[in-house]
């Protein structure tokens, strides 16, 4: 935390029972290799704030509230090749969870989590700045006890991509329910596999 700082973590492992493994914020870049966090009783990774982050190779297992939340003015985060499983819950916060910003994932797995394994949606506290977006490629989304990418007033474009196997549907995209000013943003899907939704 801290304007314009740096964190670079690599090859660690965030244990059993924390409440939260990073929190980034106050324009901070956070730089994630090669590292676990697992059974967290919050989140792992947080971004807020105008801040921004880079997570590579990463496992996220068990996080009670979300594995990856970008809210309350987070600018973008990028993960890739990472793995998220087992985390999230039924009440509408994905184990990836987007309310502001750009959010870019390439070659994730995100699957088996305890609700929607994706959730982009526009907030009250980020009116006035870009709806929050998602960009997924080259991502495997399965399994998940709800819906495997859900979108309220937000957008997305998903390419190349397995969305499977997942209680609900693979992609759910609405006008925010609870805004009546957000509308639906642009959703594309290119080359992508959905079946057994």
């Amino acid at each position: 935390e801290g304007a314009g700082s740096l964190l670079h973590l690599n090859s660690c492992t965030v244990p059993y029972g924390a409440d939260a493994g990073c929190i980034v914020c106050h324009h901070a870049h956070l730089v994630v290799h090669d590292s676990t966090f697992s059974e967290l009783r919050h989140v792992a990774i947080e971004v807020r704030d105008a801040a921004t982050c880079e997570l590579r190779r990463c496992v996220f297992t068990g996080c009670g509230h979300s594995a990856v939340m970008q809210h309350r003015g987070g600018r973008q985060c990028t993960l890739e090749d990472c793995r998220i499983t087992a985390s999230g819950s039924h009440k509408r916060n994905g184990a990836l969870y987007v309310t502001c910003g750009r959010v870019v994932a390439k070659q994730c797995r995100v699957e088996e989590n305890r609700g929607d394994g994706v959730v982009v949606e526009a907030s009250e506290v980020c009116t006035g700045e870009p709806r929050p977006e998602l960009q997924m490629r080259n991502c495997i989304v399965r399994s998940n006890a709800q819906n495997g990418v859900v979108i309220y007033g937000g957008s997305a474009v998903i390419e190349d991509s397995r969305l499977q196997e997942n209680a609900m549907t693979g992609v759910s995209a609405h006008a925010h329910h609870g805004i009546t000013h957000v509308r639906l943003g642009t959703v594309e899907l290119r080359r992508n596999s959905l079946s057994g939704n």
